[in-house]
C-alpha cells in the first residue's frame, strides 16, 4: 500500500495525464501554458511521438532495450556492489579502464575502452590460472565471446572504440554456474 492511500483527498496528487496527451499537443504533468514552461517541449525526430517507451519496448536495438539488458547483467553480478574492487594496469593504453571485483571467491572483470579508436588489451589477472575461462556477461562488442586465460592469468581481448566487456572468471576451466549473457 502506498503512503498516498493514507492521505486525505485534499493532499493526494491528481492523476497524471496519459502519454496520449503528448500527441494531442498538451504537456503532461503541467497545467502551465507553453510560455510558462522552463524550456520548449521537444518536437521533431526526438519528440515523444518518435521517441517513447512504447516504441522502444519492442525494439531490440533501442536504448531502452540496451539499458534493460545492462541492468539485468548488473543484477547478476553482486561483486560490483559488494566486492573488493581492484583497478587493473593498462598504463600503455590511456583510453582503457579495467577493473576487477572479487566477492566470496567469485571474480568479475570489467574492461572499458573510453576512446574512439579500437584497442587490443592484454591483462594479467592475479589468482587466475592457465585454462580458467572468462565468460562474457555483457559488452557492446558482441563478436567477442568467452576467453581462456594463458600463463600467469593473461587474457587478450579487442574492443571497438567506446566498447566494453564484462567477464566472469570460471576457475579450473570448468563450466561452473555459467550465467546467461546479455542478449540471450
Amino acid at each position: 500500500m502506498s503512503g498516498a492511500a493514507c492521505l486525505p483527498d485534499a493532499y493526494r496528487a491528481p492523476p497524471r495525464p496519459v502519454t496520449r496527451d503528448w500527441y494531442e499537443g498538451r504537456v503532461p504533468l503541467s497545467t502551465a501554458g507553453p510560455d510558462r514552461l522552463v524550456g520548449p517541449v521537444v518536437e521533431g525526430d526526438f519528440g515523444p511521438a518518435n521517441v517513447n517507451v512504447a516504441a522502444q519496448q519492442d525494439d531490440p536495438g533501442s536504448l531502452l532495450s540496451w539499458f534493460t539488458a545492462m541492468i539485468r547483467a548488473y543484477r547478476r553480478c553482486p561483486e560490483f556492489a559488494w566486492g573488493t574492487c581492484t583497478v587493473l594496469d593498462c598504463a600503455d593504453l590511456p583510453s582503457v579502464f579495467a577493473h576487477r571485483t572479487d566477492l566470496n571467491g567469485q571474480t568479475v572483470v570489467a574492461v572499458h575502452n573510453l576512446g574512439r579508436e579500437p584497442a587490443g588489451i592484454r591483462l594479467a589477472l592475479a589468482g587466475v590460472e592457465r585454462g580458467d575461462r572468462l565468460v562474457r556477461l555483457a559488452g557492446a562488442d558482441e563478436a567477442g565471446g568467452d576467453l581462456v586465460a594463458g600463463d600467469g592469468g593473461a587474457v587478450e581481448l579487442d574492443l571497438d572504440g567506446y566498447g566494453f566487456r564484462w567477464l566472469r572468471v570460471h576457475r579450473g576451466g570448468t563450466d561452473g554456474q555459467v550465467r546467461p549473457t546479455v542478449g540471450e
